[in-house]
């Protein structure tokens, strides 16, 4: 027991080095990973808006620098309309106008929509829009003396540099715009290039932070699980040592009931031998006495021969009572004739009594010792006195034979049977007998159910010296 001390220390102090510190709190937990969730999802968001914000507003730039070149080109080609118009007087040239003076027109009207006044885009716009809006009016103006047949004003009016200095401008203030626009492009393409790095570096710092969490989760678990185990250990150890130590106790207990229940059959013994030789002896020579006495009184009062009868009476009546003690306490057949005799002597007493035959099957060739002789006999005896008192049996069976080192008894009836669980055996003979069988090897089995009878199985070793248990 002592070896197993250092054991449970080291475990202990292992256990000690690892202590059993509970889990993260779920709430805690769950907690965190909402918090984890919802930045996340809130960097995604303000990713996504941020690209798709900057999205429209690279596709507004572009429908924008659309805009602006349409302003231009299709002002080219009203002028040059125009001119083919005034040149050759075919109507086939108006539509041609028409059409181009109707997209520049709906050019300008979506650059003011798209940029009203106050927008980053508005001046530049006013620029393009002034220039376009006064050279289509020169247009108009150059038709219209056409038309009316005022040769010499419109001639005038085409052959004066404001025309060539209004596309000038117009084409300025067009390169303005769209390098502005080119530029505000650029910087929206850098937007969304930063916003998708962001969230790009949100979904990585995000996964890195789960990975940690996960192996900080194994980290605790397989720390948790190691402390568990040490413990676990040292649960262990201390329950073999207090094992150990109980086996030890029993052995002790064992050992001194075994040597009081020897002392205990030993003084029976004597105490038998005692009342045999010597009251027997007191008794028989007071009997002795009494017959003297009552050839004496013949001639004595018929008072005096009552008293010596009465006496002699009781003497016999103590005679008697002795031989039962004596019966009780060492049966002499079981000493004198063998265990097979004696419990056939106890069969026989227990039909005479009962009325009921027992079916016995009793070996010859039995060899024991005086402790299994004595074992052997009272459980024959405590097993027929349940019966008898107890069981309402109309049938009882008795086997008794050596197996291999031991006696083998088996004792039934067809009784109203009990619950041995509930009953502890009902009877504490039956259990002391129980508890001597198992301190020098051997074991009982009692098989019943009520209303099925009930059976008591003994094994009792033959050389009960060398079947004690060993000391652990």
């Amino acid at each position: 027991m002592s070896a197993a001390a250092p054991e449970t220390d080291t475990a202990a102090n292992a256990a000690a080095e690892y202590p059993l510190a509970a889990p993260m709190s779920f709430k805690l937990a769950l907690l965190l990973a909402a918090l984890l969730a919802s930045a996340l999802i809130a960097v995604s968001e303000w990713s996504y808006q941020r690209a798709a914000t900057a999205q429209a507003a690279r596709v507004e730039q572009s429908r924008s620098h659309a805009a602006a070149q349409t302003v231009l080109a299709r002002l080219v080609d009203a002028e040059t309309a125009q001119r083919g118009y005034l040149l050759t007087g075919r109507t086939v040239y108006l539509a041609p106008y028409k059409d181009a003076e109707a997209d520049v027109m709906a050019a300008l009207q979506l650059l003011q929509n798209r940029h009203p006044p106050g927008a980053m885009l508005s001046p530049l716009i006013d620029q393009v829009r002034e220039p376009a809006a006064q050279r289509l009016s020169e247009l108009k103006l150059t038709l219209a003396l056409y038309e009316e047949g005022r040769h010499e004003a419109w001639r005038n009016i085409v052959l004066t540099d404001i025309g060539r200095d209004g596309m000038t401008a117009l084409r300025e203030a067009t390169a303005a715009l769209l390098l502005v626009s080119e530029s505000i492009s650029d910087q929206t393409e850098r937007d969304v290039s930063r916003a998708l790095q962001i969230g790009r570096l949100a979904v990585l710092a995000t996964a890195l932070l789960g990975l940690l969490g996960v192996a900080l989760y194994l980290h605790k678990k397989a720390a948790l699980q190691r402390a568990n185990q040490l413990h676990a250990l040292a649960r262990q150890q201390a329950q073999e040592q207090l094992e150990g130590q109980v086996r030890a106790r029993t052995f002790d207990i064992g050992l001194v009931h075994q040597q009081q229940q020897n002392l205990r059959d030993d003084e029976r013994l004597v105490l038998a031998r005692a009342l045999h030789d010597e009251l027997g002896a007191l008794l028989t020579a007071a009997k002795l006495d009494i017959t003297r006495m009552r050839r004496l009184a013949k001639t004595g009062s018929p008072e005096m021969m009552a008293r010596v009868q009465h006496l002699a009476d009781t003497l016999d009546e103590g005679i008697a009572m002795k031989r039962r003690a004596v019966e009780d306490l060492m049966p002499s057949p079981l000493h004198n004739l063998g265990l097979r005799q004696a419990v056939e002597q106890l069969v026989d007493a227990f039909t005479q009594r009962c009325g009921l035959a027992v079916e016995a099957e009793l070996a010859d060739d039995m060899v024991v010792d005086a402790t299994s002789r004595n074992v052997g006999y009272q459980l024959v005896k405590e097993c027929l006195s349940n019966i008898e008192r107890h069981a309402q049996a109309s049938a009882v069976g008795l086997l008794m034979r050596q197996e291999d080192d031991a006696l083998h008894i088996r004792i039934s009836d067809n009784g109203k049977g009990f619950e041995p669980l509930r009953s502890n055996l009902k009877s504490y003979g039956l259990k002391s007998l129980r508890y001597r069988l198992e301190m020098l090897g051997g074991k009982m089995d009692v098989v019943s159910a009520p209303g099925r009878g009930a059976e008591v199985s003994a094994w009792v070793p033959l050389n009960t010296s060398s079947s004690l248990p060993t000391a652990p």
